[in-house]
């Protein structure tokens, strides 16, 4: 997978678009640097969180036939996802503090998810006053074999598992854009700072966000089944 980069620059004073475009591997940091033709360097950031990149890769891993790949990205996008939701249950009393002091904190259960889901599990209750729907076990003693006993998936378990995680995340999302759609674009709006920090863009330089057409996004409507 690779992201294609155009220049911004050369739009705003031709009013036309460079076609002079480039690919670059997608970045873990969500931040590009784009020099085109005219000399003009940009910088563009993508605005997609790492649960919708990393169900996107889940799903060209199935296209592309790697059925195991699939299944582990898939299942890192729904741990993602779980660290996009307590940001979004914390928001509203962190509304004051820097997202550094987040991230700050996250090290501490960065490599522990059962603390993660911990976490999410009891902020689900206190913002929703009621427990999160569990993860399916079988669908957990499946990715288990997978990512930890080297199981080879088929085609259609792949499939089964990628749609029981896709559904699944989607739902969340809806209900969460029903009751704290502004937290979350305050979320999204603490994510491009904190990228831009982390990348050390310049102060004096604008930046470019990004969002290509993406399985889940938080930029499109959903449908949930």
């Amino acid at each position: 997978m690779k992201k294609i980069l155009t220049c911004m620059k050369c739009f705003q004073e031709k009013g036309k678009p460079n076609f002079n475009m480039e690919l670059q591997e997608f970045k873990d940091n969500g931040v590009y640097v784009y020099k085109c033709s005219q000399g003009h360097e940009s910088y563009i950031v993508d605005q997609a969180f790492k649960f919708e990149r990393l169900f996107d890769i889940a799903g060209f891993a199935y296209l592309d036939g790697y059925y195991r790949e699939a299944v582990a990205s898939s299942t890192s996008a729904l741990e993602r996802f779980y660290e996009f939701s307590i940001k979004v249950f914390l928001k509203e009393f962190l509304e004051s503090e820097k997202p550094i002091e987040f991230e700050k904190t996250w090290k501490q259960v960065a490599n522990q998810s059962e603390r993660q889901l911990g976490a999410y599990c009891f902020l689900y209750l206190l913002k929703y006053k009621e427990s999160p729907i569990a993860i399916d076990n079988k669908k957990v003693s499946f990715r288990n074999s997978v990512i930890h006993k080297g199981k080879i998936p088929t085609k259609e378990e792949a499939y089964e598992y990628m749609d029981y995680i896709y559904k699944y995340i989607q739902n969340e999302l809806r209900k969460m854009k029903e009751n704290f759609n502004e937290d979350i674009q305050n979320v999204v709006f603490d994510e491009l700072i904190l990228k831009r920090k982390e990348a050390k863009i310049p102060e004096n330089e604008n930046i470019i966000t990004s969002v290509d057409s993406i399985l889940i996004s938080l930029a499109k409507k959903m449908r949930v089944n």
